[in-house]
This record gives C-alpha cells, sequence and structure tokens, in this order.
C-alpha cells in the first residue's frame, strides 16, 4: 500500500532537537525559488512548480527543502488562491522516497486534486532531508510541521497568486504532521492558519508498538498474523530508529539491530516503504518460525536505548495545544491507526487546548487507514469551507 504510514511499530519516538531562537531566523539570502515542473496524475492544476525553500532544521542551522505548489486553473480571487499545505503519509526515510521526485506525490495526486478543484492552491513539501541534504528526522514533530508551515510562507512570499490564509491537511505521518504544524504556526505571522485536519494521525505510537509486539510473540496466535504485525513493526521500527539517529548525536542506529537486521539497515538507507515491505515479507517468516521472535532483526528491547527513548518520550502531539481550529477524521476499521489511539489523543488535545479549538473527531464506519480519506473528503471541503468563511 503506497505513501500509507502503518504505525503500529517499535515503541519509539522522537527526540525533539531544541532549536535556539537564532535558528528560527530565516535570512532574505536564501529567496524562495519557483521552477514549473509536471506531476502525473495532477489533472485540475492550471500551473505545477517546484518550490526551493528554507526552513529551520533540526539541528539548529536554516536547511533548503523541496515542495510542490500547485495552483487552480483560471485567474487568482481577490487577495490570491486559499491554500491547503498537504502532509504527505510515509514514504521512508531515502533521498529516492521524496514524493516531488515520485511522478505522482507518491500516489496522493487523484487527491490533491479534489482540492484544486475546490479552488484551493496546494502546497506539498516532501518533509525535511526527503531528496534534499541531510537525513529525514522521520516522525518528528517540529521538523514536520515547520516543513508545513514555512514551505507554505516562503510560497506566499514568491509572489505567486497565493493568499496569506491557509489550512493544513494531512494523513498518517501527515496527520501527525499538521498537529506538529498547528503549534507552531505562530512562527510565520504573515500567514494565518485558519484550521487543521489530520486524517488517521499517528499517535500513541509506543501503545501500538506493545500491542504489535503481543501478537508477534504470541505462539497461540495464527503464524500469518504474527508474521504480518512483524513486517509491519520492523518496518517502522527501522524508520524510527533512523530518524533518532538523526537528531541524536552519537547514537549508533547499528546497536539497535541484531544479527539477522543488517539488511533492514542497509535497505532502509537507500529504499522506500513498499520496498522495505516486501523484503520482510520474505525473510520475516523464516527467522519467526525459527526463533519464535524477530528479535534478532530488531530486538524488543531497543526502545530502552537512551536516545530511542528520548525520542519516543517527544513524538506525541497530544502534549501541544493547537493555535487553530483542528478537525480528526478516523476510520472504525483502521487496523494501523487504531480508533482507540485517535480516541486518546483527542482527549489530550482537548486537554491542553482552548475551548475555541477544541478538537473535533468525525468516524467513518467501516473505513480502513486507506479509504478514510475518500470517505472524508467532502466533510473535510465542507469544513475547510467553514474555516475560510469565518473572519
Amino acid at each position: 500500500m503506497k505513501s500509507i504510514f502503518r504505525v503500529t511499530a517499535i515503541t519509539t519516538a522522537l527526540l525533539l532537537s531544541a532549536c535556539s531562537d537564532d535558528a528560527l531566523q530565516i535570512t532574505g539570502t536564501d529567496a524562495p525559488i519557483l521552477d514549473p515542473i509536471s506531476v502525473d496524475g495532477v489533472t485540475a492544476a492550471g500551473r505545477v512548480s517546484l518550490l526551493n525553500y528554507t526552513m529551520p532544521g533540526v539541528d539548529g542551522r536554516s536547511s533548503r527543502e523541496n515542495a510542490v505548489v500547485m495552483w487552480p486553473v483560471g485567474d487568482a480571487p481577490a487577495g490570491g488562491w486559499p491554500v491547503i499545505a498537504w502532509g504527505h503519509g510515509t514514504v521512508g526515510v531515502a533521498d529516492a522516497c521524496a514524493p516531488s521526485a515520485s511522478g505522482n506525490l507518491s500516489g496522493y495526486s487523484p487527491y490533491l486534486n479534489g482540492f484544486l478543484q475546490a479552488g484551493y492552491a496546494v502546497v506539498a513539501p516532501d518533509y525535511e532531508g526527503l531528496g534534499t541534504a541531510g537525513p529525514h528526522p522521520y516522525l518528528h514533530l517540529d521538523s514536520q510541521g515547520r516543513s508545513l508551515t514555512y514551505a507554505v510562507a516562503e510560497a506566499v512570499s514568491a509572489g505567486s497568486d497565493l493568499s496569506h490564509r491557509y489550512a493544513m491537511v494531512g494523513h498518517s505521518q501527515g496527520g501527525h504532521a499538521v498537529l506538529g504544524g498547528g503549534s507552531l504556526a505562530g512562527e510565520n505571522p504573515d500567514i494565518e492558519l485558519v484550521g487543521v485536519v489530520a486524517i488517521a494521525p499517528a499517535s500513541q505510537v509506543a501503545a501500538q508498538g506493545v500491542a504489535g509486539r503481543l501478537v508477534v510473540n504470541n505462539p497461540q496466535a495464527p503464524f500469518a498474523s504474527r508474521a504480518a504485525a512483524a513486517v509491519q513493526g520492523l518496518s517502522f521500527s527501522a524508520l524510527i530508529l533512523h530518524g533518532t539517529a538523526a537528531v541524536s548525536d552519537g547514537f549508533d542506529v547499528s546497536s539497535a539491530y541484531g544479527p539477522d537486521g543488517a539488511a533492514l539497515q542497509a535497505q532502509v538507507e537507500t529504499d522506500c516503504l513498499p520496498a522495505i515491505v516486501q523484503s520482510l515479507s520474505a525473510s520475516v517468516p523464516t527467522v519467526l518460525g525459527a526463533n519464535g521472535s524477530v528479535d534478532s532483526v530488531i530486538a524488543d528491547t531497543a526502545v530502552e536505548l537512551p536516545q530511542v527513548a528520548a525520542y519516543l518520550e517527544a513524538l506525541e502531539p497530544g502534549s501541544r495545544a493547537m493555535v487553530a481550529p483542528v478537525l480528526i477524521a478516523q476510520g472504525t476499521a483502521d487496523t494501523t491507526v487504531l480508533p482507540a489511539s485517535t480516541t486518546a489523543l483527542v482527549a489530550q488535545l482537548s486537554a491542553v487546548s482552548a475551548t475555541d479549538v477544541d478538537p473535533e473527531t468525525r468516524h467513518y464506519e467501516g473505513a480502513t487507514h486507506s479509504s478514510v480519506l475518500a470517505d472524508s473528503f467532502v466533510d473535510t471541503l465542507g469544513w475547510l469551507a467553514q474555516r475560510f468563511s469565518a473572519d
């Protein structure tokens, strides 16, 4: 399944590097660059460009990143096209996985056409380190949030017929990203965030990791179910381990891999999620059948490594107050981001956010992690229209 974040991974999370005040000052010497491009499947755009822009990186320095900018057909309305900042799902951590270089935005092109047809411009960043210098800090809350907000700010500043008013919409890893951006929007005061839509957002990663490992290690469970849970868990455990390495000085990522993990470690650095899943699907049954676990690939105890534990602790978006109204969409049949996880997230956000931005949740009966995108789209458009029409 392309571009979809399967979050029942290791109970690892994000080490949020503290960016200094100086790191947040993006100077005018790094002007945004817009170059025309074409994207397969984007049929509703009047024009499409690649934006090379500057954002604060996790290392505290300015970082040059890429985003795809798409305009609707026709002339911009007064004040410019209202903007949707799009947060994509998991693709991997290798440079080759950048959605802007995938040809079709990692499979999301048909979905994004709907926003263009509704009269919204779309700014779709790759996230920090995907296809550009430096590693991708997978699931880093601040990095992903800034990828979105700074991409919009710099696209608007490039004089591209875009409104200063924008909303953020994201799926899975992207749902997690827009919640990060929704707490950081004040860093870009020249643009106005009107709302955040998080669709099946990643959260409660530690709890879901525990649940996944219980299945893997249960000899009474059907072997096929155990193997499937192991493939899913190992795939995203590896991505998060490499995210830890991206922001934690001195962390030796190889220390988290067992004697059967060398191939996975190497593949994560070069290949994207579908290829990783395919390889693990071929190898995991043998390892699991022989050992009764997959600890020889990545041990359950990897979560106890100090840097990984710190990464886990900082990952959850529920501790960050939102600065704009939030809509969360969740499918009842989602086995990747569990409905119970989203229920817990909503309670956490409600506890830390002001009443006027208290999150609204909509559940879609029978919707899976991928089908919830289409099932929620009409509601998303209606909710966004209300946010953009509000004073």
